[in-house]
């Protein structure tokens, strides 16, 4: 993706695709908060075309503010989008939360949520409820690097992805490399 043009539109019909993986700029935390922002907003015409159906934003610098404007704008114009990827950027709890917000009752039929460092319990919880809600869903990718420590809080997850699979009719790859969601060997329950 080259920027400015809003990806590359489909032509005669043909599905789009818009990869930005690993839009790099140095700098403080704020600055690259706002560089997050700045690519989704850049990216708000290509939202609107039905031929856009796959988003990567893998690897880019897309945090909080920027999720939340992405789920505002898929919500408003994203009817194209099936697959969308936002793993290894630096979402965390508000962007995860806005994201579910998007992902439940959504066409997408591919997410790919994938973290250095899991996210809170709260964000999660609501990642793995949208999962079941989402229509079309047919794989979640969700690996972490660094697993959840608390016993309690992979139980829950556990627990809630269980639920996501009982829930949806479509989801039929959950990959979650990285995700103990239940007791160990020799663990006890906190």
């Amino acid at each position: 993706w080259g920027g400015g043009e809003g990806g590359g539109g489909g032509r005669g019909g043909e599905a789009a695709s818009i990869d930005a993986t690993h839009a790099h700029a140095s700098g403080e935390e704020e600055r690259e908060e706002a560089l997050g922002a700045a690519l989704v907003a850049e990216l708000r015409p290509a939202l609107k075309s039905a031929s856009l159906t796959s988003l990567s934003l893998r690897g880019t610098k897309l945090a909080d503010g920027g999720a939340i404007l992405l789920a505002h704008l898929l919500h408003e114009g994203g009817g194209g989008v099936r697959q969308l990827d936002v793993a290894h950027t630096r979402l965390r709890t508000d962007g995860a939360l806005a994201l579910a917000r998007f992902v439940k009752g959504s066409a997408l039929t591919s997410v790919d949520f994938s973290m250095e460092q899991p996210l809170s319990l709260s964000a999660m919880l609501a990642l793995a409820d949208a999962a079941g809600g989402a229509r079309e869903l047919r794989a979640l990718k969700w690996e972490c690097e660094v697993p959840l420590s608390s016993v309690r809080h992979r139980l829950r997850m556990g627990a809630a992805l269980a639920r996501a699979l009982q829930l949806s009719a479509t989801l039929a790859e959950l990959e979650l490399g990285g995700q103990a969601m239940c007791l160990a060997e020799g663990e006890v329950e906190e």
